[in-house]
């Protein structure tokens, strides 16, 4: 916060925003799962930076956030299953715009299971292909939510690192 761009982020339940990459590039990759502790807000627009790996677990994932994908077929029909995600904005008082959506990407590419909840905080789909995956199709924004309001109690207060 002291420097003339400062970054902000929204704390948020890394064991209910994943993301998965199946792997099978070679054979001694088993895959990786990505946490996410933290998410990057571009303030301005609410616009959830995907790529920003500040707050993953492990920290050298270049899994972004809200994606999923696998190189996990070699021949015909590729199953798009084996990846996967989900996001959650349940107890920030956010939710996920109405509007996002998300599209298949990369080689043979596959989305399977998509689901969002009623109140548009959590989201998952599985995804997949022969080294392909989805992810969201533009800016994944986030919105007041009024079913979800934080109580100070329970809030998380921010403090300069």
């Amino acid at each position: 916060m002291s420097t003339a761009t400062p970054s902000e982020y929204v704390t948020i339940d890394e064991n209910n925003n994943f993301g998965y990459d199946a792997g099978g590039y070679n054979a001694t990759d088993v895959g990786t799962l990505t946490k996410y502790k933290k998410i990057r807000i571009i303030i301005e627009t609410m616009t959830i930076e995907r790529k920003d790996p500040t707050f993953n677990e492990p920290p050298t994932s270049k899994m972004h956030y809200a994606k999923g994908k696998s190189c996990n077929c070699v021949r015909g029909a590729c199953p798009p299953w084996l990846g996967y995600f989900q996001i959650s904005t349940v107890g920030t008082g956010m939710k996920f715009s109405e509007k996002a959506s998300w599209i298949a990407n990369g080689h043979n590419p596959g989305i399977a299971n998509f689901s969002r909840n009623g109140d548009s905080t959590v989201i998952s789909a599985n995804c997949g292909g022969r080294c392909g995956g989805c992810k969201p199709n533009w800016s994944l924004n986030l919105l007041y939510n009024e079913k979800d309001v934080v109580e100070d109690s329970k809030a998380i207060h921010p403090y300069c690192v």
